[in-house]
């Protein structure tokens, strides 16, 4: 094949790969779809530079000796690469926090509303034998506090003694997701996006070997990680 040739064949799966991944329409802009992706900023003048060698591959009429330009071997290069980057679709364990700051049955629950403030956490996993067994945040300490005038806080609360609050996957209106490693993460956007037309907040989203909670724990995901997908 000539890199004429192989150039076109290459386009063509650019264009594929950026309909796939931005869910177009036949009708709409692959080249608009681009533009508009902040990720690929550094790679516009490139990306119009394929465009108009491709334009004029596949709309300029043949010479007797073949296409009227031949790419070089480097533009070829170009091409790939960026073809590359539109198919790198982040995975959930890619944009996970792997090192997670949990508590234990046991650990007092003072002591880790602490390191939370400290550190800027609003919510962590309780987990046992690497399992999720229960959520701790806000919502779930208001609701143990305002429930009833005899629930305090004391030295030796444990997140055991308020396991009722931490067990459920939602409360109120706010929620946690469980996810598998392999999850794309653009589809987690989505899921999340889906529930908050419905007024539903999302807490965290726990990557786990089996996608729910019977899992092991392998990372977390905040609202802040899956907006910057």
């Amino acid at each position: 094949m000539t890199n004429a040739e192989i150039f076109i064949e290459r386009y063509k799966r650019l264009e594929k790969a950026v309909k796939f991944k931005y869910a177009l329409k036949d009708s709409d802009s692959v080249l608009r779809a681009m533009q508009s992706d902040e990720s690929l900023r550094d790679r516009w003048a490139e990306i119009k530079l394929c465009q108009s060698v491709r334009n004029l591959l596949q709309h300029e009429p043949k010479l007797d000796s073949g296409y009227p330009i031949e790419p070089s071997d480097e533009l070829l290069d170009i091409l790939s690469s960026i073809t590359d980057e539109v198919e790198a679709r982040p995975r959930c364990i890619d944009i996970a926090t792997k090192n997670v700051f949990s508590g234990s049955p046991t650990a007092k629950v003072l002591g880790a509303v602490k390191t939370m403030r400290e550190r800027g956490f609003t919510t962590i996993p309780v987990v046992k034998k690497h399992r999720v067994v229960g959520v701790f945040d806000h919502a779930r300490l208001f609701a143990y506090i305002s429930d009833s005038p005899l629930h305090a806080l004391g030295a030796d609360t444990s997140f055991s003694d308020i396991a009722d609050y931490l067990t459920g996957d939602k409360l109120g209106n706010t929620y946690v997701l469980y996810v598998r490693p392999d999850e794309y993460a653009e589809d987690l956007r989505e899921r999340v996006e889906r529930l908050s037309k419905r007024a539903k907040r999302l807490s965290a989203a726990f990557v786990t070997d089996t996608g729910d909670k019977s899992g092991s724990l392998l990372g977390m995901i905040t609202m802040l990680d899956i907006l910057k997908v």
